[in-house]
Protein backbone atom coordinates (compact mmCIF):
# COMPACT_ATOMS: atom_id res chain seq x y z
CA UNK A 1 0.00 0.00 0.00
CA UNK A 2 1.28 3.49 -0.88
CA UNK A 3 1.57 5.74 2.20
CA UNK A 4 2.06 8.90 0.14
CA UNK A 5 -1.01 11.21 0.33
CA UNK A 6 -3.22 11.29 -2.75
CA UNK A 7 -4.13 14.29 -4.87
CA UNK A 8 -7.55 14.45 -3.18
CA UNK A 9 -5.98 14.77 0.29
CA UNK A 10 -6.44 18.52 0.72
CA UNK A 11 -9.57 20.49 1.51
CA UNK A 12 -11.96 20.56 -1.42
CA UNK A 13 -11.93 24.17 -2.68
CA UNK A 14 -13.89 24.50 -5.92
CA UNK A 15 -15.08 23.11 -9.24
CA UNK A 16 -13.58 24.86 -12.26
CA UNK A 17 -15.26 25.29 -15.63
CA UNK A 18 -13.93 26.81 -18.84
CA UNK A 19 -16.16 28.93 -21.05
CA UNK A 20 -16.01 31.23 -24.03
CA UNK A 21 -18.12 33.83 -22.19
CA UNK A 22 -17.99 33.99 -18.37
CA UNK A 23 -20.95 36.36 -18.06
CA UNK A 24 -23.16 34.23 -20.32
CA UNK A 25 -22.13 31.05 -18.48
CA UNK A 26 -22.88 32.72 -15.10
CA UNK A 27 -26.30 33.75 -16.40
CA UNK A 28 -26.94 30.16 -17.52
CA UNK A 29 -25.92 28.78 -14.11
CA UNK A 30 -28.25 31.30 -12.49
CA UNK A 31 -31.18 30.49 -14.79
CA UNK A 32 -30.70 26.71 -14.78
CA UNK A 33 -29.30 26.04 -11.30
CA UNK A 34 -30.37 29.11 -9.28
CA UNK A 35 -26.72 29.98 -8.55
CA UNK A 36 -26.46 33.72 -8.03
CA UNK A 37 -24.11 36.25 -6.45
CA UNK A 38 -21.44 35.95 -9.12
CA UNK A 39 -18.25 37.96 -8.55
CA UNK A 40 -16.44 38.88 -11.75
CA UNK A 41 -12.77 39.70 -12.20
CA UNK A 42 -11.87 40.82 -15.69
CA UNK A 43 -8.50 40.82 -17.45
CA UNK A 44 -6.85 38.65 -14.75
CA UNK A 45 -3.22 37.69 -15.39
CA UNK A 46 -2.39 34.09 -14.46
CA UNK A 47 1.30 33.21 -14.32
CA UNK A 48 2.00 29.91 -16.04
CA UNK A 49 5.38 29.36 -14.39
CA UNK A 50 7.52 29.16 -17.52
CA UNK A 51 7.81 32.92 -17.92
CA UNK A 52 4.53 33.18 -19.82
CA UNK A 53 1.07 34.15 -18.65
CA UNK A 54 -2.62 33.85 -19.45
CA UNK A 55 -5.14 36.67 -19.60
CA UNK A 56 -8.63 35.57 -18.53
CA UNK A 57 -11.95 36.71 -17.16
CA UNK A 58 -12.95 34.82 -14.03
CA UNK A 59 -16.31 34.53 -12.27
CA UNK A 60 -17.00 32.82 -8.93
CA UNK A 61 -20.16 32.02 -6.98
CA UNK A 62 -21.24 29.64 -4.26
CA UNK A 63 -23.72 26.84 -4.83
CA UNK A 64 -24.44 25.92 -1.24
CA UNK A 65 -21.04 25.00 0.17
CA UNK A 66 -19.47 24.50 -3.26
CA UNK A 67 -17.56 27.29 -4.98
CA UNK A 68 -18.01 27.36 -8.76
CA UNK A 69 -15.27 29.02 -10.85
CA UNK A 70 -15.76 30.04 -14.47
CA UNK A 71 -12.65 30.80 -16.53
CA UNK A 72 -12.88 32.58 -19.88
CA UNK A 73 -9.47 32.47 -21.61
CA UNK A 74 -8.70 35.67 -23.52
CA UNK A 75 -5.08 35.48 -24.68
CA UNK A 76 -1.54 34.44 -23.88
CA UNK A 77 -0.38 30.90 -23.18
CA UNK A 78 -3.99 29.81 -22.54
CA UNK A 79 -3.97 26.40 -24.23
CA UNK A 80 -4.73 24.60 -20.95
CA UNK A 81 -8.11 26.33 -21.05
CA UNK A 82 -8.76 27.16 -24.71
CA UNK A 83 -7.85 23.70 -26.03
CA UNK A 84 -10.04 22.04 -23.41
CA UNK A 85 -12.96 24.25 -24.36
CA UNK A 86 -12.91 23.11 -27.97
CA UNK A 87 -15.97 24.18 -29.94
CA UNK A 88 -18.21 24.59 -26.86
CA UNK A 89 -17.79 28.37 -26.74
CA UNK A 90 -21.28 29.21 -25.48
CA UNK A 91 -21.36 26.87 -22.51
CA UNK A 92 -19.31 25.97 -19.47
CA UNK A 93 -17.19 22.82 -19.79
CA UNK A 94 -16.02 21.01 -16.64
CA UNK A 95 -12.25 21.48 -16.34
CA UNK A 96 -10.85 20.82 -12.86
CA UNK A 97 -11.31 20.11 -9.19
CA UNK A 98 -9.29 22.28 -6.80
CA UNK A 99 -7.88 21.37 -3.39
CA UNK A 100 -6.42 23.72 -0.79
CA UNK A 101 -3.46 22.31 1.09
CA UNK A 102 -2.42 23.41 4.57
CA UNK A 103 1.33 23.68 4.18
CA UNK A 104 4.17 23.99 1.69
CA UNK A 105 5.17 20.42 2.62
CA UNK A 106 1.71 19.16 1.67
CA UNK A 107 1.91 21.08 -1.61
CA UNK A 108 5.28 19.49 -2.40
CA UNK A 109 3.91 16.03 -1.50
CA UNK A 110 1.01 16.62 -3.91
CA UNK A 111 3.49 17.63 -6.65
CA UNK A 112 5.45 14.43 -6.09
CA UNK A 113 2.27 12.34 -6.10
CA UNK A 114 1.07 13.94 -9.33
CA UNK A 115 4.33 13.29 -11.13
CA UNK A 116 4.52 9.73 -9.76
CA UNK A 117 1.12 9.14 -11.40
CA UNK A 118 2.44 10.37 -14.74
CA UNK A 119 0.76 13.78 -14.61
CA UNK A 120 2.36 16.78 -16.26
CA UNK A 121 2.45 19.83 -14.00
CA UNK A 122 1.18 23.01 -15.62
CA UNK A 123 0.45 26.54 -14.38
CA UNK A 124 2.97 26.28 -11.58
CA UNK A 125 3.54 29.20 -9.26
CA UNK A 126 5.61 29.47 -6.13
CA UNK A 127 6.56 32.03 -3.53
CA UNK A 128 9.69 32.29 -1.37
CA UNK A 129 7.90 30.81 1.66
CA UNK A 130 7.05 27.61 -0.26
CA UNK A 131 3.39 28.41 -0.91
CA UNK A 132 2.05 28.36 -4.44
CA UNK A 133 -0.09 26.30 -6.76
CA UNK A 134 -0.10 23.97 -9.72
CA UNK A 135 -2.43 22.25 -12.11
CA UNK A 136 -1.78 18.56 -12.70
CA UNK A 137 -2.90 17.19 -16.05
CA UNK A 138 -4.66 14.10 -14.72
CA UNK A 139 -6.94 13.63 -17.70
CA UNK A 140 -5.39 10.20 -18.32
CA UNK A 141 -6.54 9.17 -14.82
CA UNK A 142 -9.72 11.11 -14.11
CA UNK A 143 -10.73 12.89 -17.32
CA UNK A 144 -9.97 16.33 -15.87
CA UNK A 145 -7.25 18.49 -14.33
CA UNK A 146 -6.56 18.82 -10.61
CA UNK A 147 -5.49 22.12 -9.09
CA UNK A 148 -3.60 22.10 -5.79
CA UNK A 149 -2.65 25.22 -3.91
CA UNK A 150 -1.29 26.39 -0.62
CA UNK A 151 -2.42 29.97 -0.04
CA UNK A 152 0.08 32.69 0.66
CA UNK A 153 -0.26 33.58 4.35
Amino acid sequence: MNSQPGLFAGHFAHIGYVTGDARAAAAAFEAQQNISGWRFKEQVTIEVGDGTSILANIAKAKAGDILIELIEPLSGNDGIYRNYLGQAREQAVFHHLAFRLDSPAALEAARLKATSLGATLVLQSSYPDGTGSFYADTRHLFGHYIECYCPYP
